[in-house]
């Protein structure tokens, strides 16, 4: 591959691969072979892209519900402590 240019849209997935396999304990052809396995159509890296998009939008998700659950909490305690 010597001379191949990498796109940036290719290269975020690709670099972000390797801490979301730490993170799910699994190494990186494990993750990338768990990838392809479940792509229901088109090719392997538009199937990561779509696997590491998913991946921290699910990521942010989580993260906004436990800050609302959060504020709620400490919204209760403010109004019970006032009576």
């Amino acid at each position: 591959m010597s001379g191949a240019t990498v796109s940036p849209s290719s290269a975020v997935p690709i670099v972000a691969l390797p801490a979301i396999g730490r993170e799910r304990h699994m190494t990186l052809s494990d993750l990338v072979a768990a990838i392809d396995s479940q792509r229901q159509h088109g090719n392997l890296s538009s199937a990561i892209r779509l696997f590491v998009l998913d991946f921290y939008s699910a990521q942010h998700s989580d993260a906004e519900e436990r800050h609302n659950d959060a504020h709620e909490t400490m919204a209760q305690t403010a109004r019970n402590s006032l009576w």
